[in-house]
């Protein structure tokens, strides 16, 4: 059989875990994001939670990156006739801009809610006129079309934009930052500091550095995500390495319930302080983290 190593591709990096017990790790986590998924949403509609708009984001984010945790788990799932690794580290990625998202949000609430909208509202309002310029004389586009357009304004209001940007959405300056430039700056697009400071910034770093590259090499279909399917396709891995990205996964959901914990001035909640510690005494990356930001976090 012509192997990875004879093709000249990479092997498929194992960073060292230490008794990896999925249903021990996933218990707490699960019951922990359910217990904030549900209490936000109440906080949000007693008026505890504010302001409305970026609790209102929080809470999507943290329903996203539980949906996208799931959907990992069920990808390398050991009922699977073949893990599909490349497809569960690219949600991984994804769920690593999650957790960004919401440590850019968390930093400055009201400022960097306001560029997260207006960035969404200009991306669909530039969409939208690229689709009536390629299909406005078709008809079967018009009733799609014709809804897209109606719903923009809407949208532009519940943000407060004015109407004029629904035609003009090339005047909305606000862009939001990819997960590198919340922590190096985007002087392209007029700002060139960090959105992010002190302990948010240093486990955002941390991240990028050590995951991002590779974890964007996958998502890009590059030598990264050549290898890893190859490995796959010839069943090479002795050993089921799925429990290497579903435990990445947990360490970045369990950084975000505990940003998600400490924003809302919740109570610290037992079953989340009980992940933290299988995850430390697990993974060396945990435990770092944890030193870098979730400690204080979770210690209050």
């Amino acid at each position: 059989m012509v192997t990875s190593a004879a093709m000249g591709y990479p092997q498929f990096p194992h960073r060292p875990r230490q008794g990896f017990q999925f249903a021990m790790l996933n218990t707490p986590l699960t019951v922990a994001a359910d217990f904030y998924e549900e209490h936000v949403r109440r906080d949000l509609q007693d008026g505890r939670l504010t302001p409305i708009a970026y609790w209102m984001i929080l809470r999507t984010l943290l329903i996203s990156a539980h949906q996208t945790y799931a959907s990992i788990c069920i990808l390398v799932a050991d009922r699977r006739p073949r893990p599909l690794l490349l497809q569960a580290a690219v949600l991984c990625r994804s769920l690593f801009e999650a957790l960004a998202n919401c440590i850019c949000l968390i930093q400055a609430p009201k400022s960097h809610s306001r560029i997260f909208e207006r960035d969404g509202f200009k991306n669909l309002a530039v969409r939208y006129h690229e689709l009536q310029a390629a299909h406005g004389t078709d008809p079967q586009w018009r009733e799609y079309l014709e809804a897209y357009r109606n719903g923009l304004p809407i949208y532009a209001r519940h943000i407060h934009l004015a109407r004029s940007r629904v035609n003009h959405p090339d005047r909305i300056r606000e862009h939001w930052p990819t997960p590198g430039a919340m922590v190096y700056g985007d002087g392209r697009h007029g700002h060139p500091r960090s959105f992010v400071r002190g302990s948010k910034r240093r486990v955002l770093e941390e991240i990028h550095s050590s995951w991002y590259g590779q974890m964007s090499e996958q998502a890009h279909q590059r030598m990264a995500a050549v290898s890893v399917a190859f490995i796959v396709d010839q069943r090479e891995e002795p050993e089921h390495p799925g429990s290497n990205v579903v435990s990445t996964a947990m360490l970045f959901f369990a950084c975000m319930l505990a940003e998600v914990e400490a924003a809302g001035r919740y109570a610290p909640h037992a079953r989340l302080l009980e992940l933290w510690t299988y995850l430390r005494e697990m993974d060396e990356e945990a435990e770092k983290l944890y030193g870098l930001r979730y400690e204080g976090l979770l210690q209050r």
